[in-house]
Parts: structure tokens; C-alpha cells; sequence
């Protein structure tokens, strides 16, 4: 497992603190409960839509990393 942490405003931490409290649980379980739902949610959508994006990202940053590299090899060359 994974441990979380997040902040939330004054609202919404009163908010999920009030909906614990009257669903007889702790504002940690709500937050959970909360995360899971939404999670549910949005997966249903594409199964794979994290994992998608998640390559989607490191492929973008490799080709700008590859970029930088070559601006620099040029550059460095012509010094």
C-alpha cells in the first residue's frame, strides 16, 4: 500500500469531517473512501488511461531531454 498525504481547505476538510462523523467513521476512512469512489469513477472510462499517460509523459520528457542534448552537442561544437 501507498500512504497519501493531502491538504485540503478549510471547507472541504469541515465537509468530509462532517460526512465522517455522521457515517460513524474516521475523516481518514472518509478520505478513502472518497479517493476510491472517484476512482471508480474515472477507471471505468479506460482501464488503462493512467498507465497510457504515465507513457504518454516519460516519452514526452525523453524527447525534449533528447533535444536539449542535441542543442547542446550542436552548440558545444561549434564553440
Amino acid at each position: 500500500m501507498t500512504e497519501i498525504k493531502i491538504t485540503l481547505t478549510e471547507p472541504e476538510a469541515a465537509c468530509l469531517q462532517e460526512m465522517a462523523q455522521h457515517a460513524g467513521i474516521s475523516v481518514e476512512e472518509a478520505a478513502r473512501r472518497a479517493v476510491l469512489h472517484v476512482l471508480r469513477e474515472v477507471m471505468p472510462v479506460e482501464p488503462r488511461f493512467y498507465a497510457n499517460l504515465r507513457s504518454q509523459m516519460f516519452w514526452e520528457h525523453y524527447k525534449h531531454l533528447n533535444s536539449i542534448l542535441r542543442q547542446a552537442q550542436q552548440g558545444g561544437g561549434e564553440r
